[in-house]
């Protein structure tokens, strides 16, 4: 597992707590978005910068996928960037 994909997990049962805050506070508090930045920093520099919204659309779904989906935050994703993003540096400075 990678660590972005525990951030994953996080934001999720974030975004769950979020929408039962919502069913059942309403009117004491009352939370209509959950909002994400993640910034992937190295050598002191940006390199990746993840942002959205999660709120709810459609009829409620408690499986992972219908609240993020893994085209947003996935672990082998940024791991598979990242590598990238390694080797296009190695090619330009080395």
């Amino acid at each position: 597992m990678y660590f972005v994909d525990y951030i994953r997990s996080r934001v999720v049962k974030t975004e769950l707590e979020r929408r039962y805050c919502d069913r059942f506070l309403r009117g004491f508090a009352t939370f209509e978005v959950t909002r994400v930045n993640i910034e992937f920093i190295r050598n002191d520099q940006e390199w990746n910068n993840i942002h959205f919204e999660l709120k709810e659309d459609g009829y409620p779904n408690l499986e992972d996928d219908s609240v993020l989906s893994p085209e947003i935050l996935s672990g082998n994703m940024i791991a598979s960037q990242y590598n990238k993003h390694c080797q296009q540096s190695e090619n330009h400075y080395g």
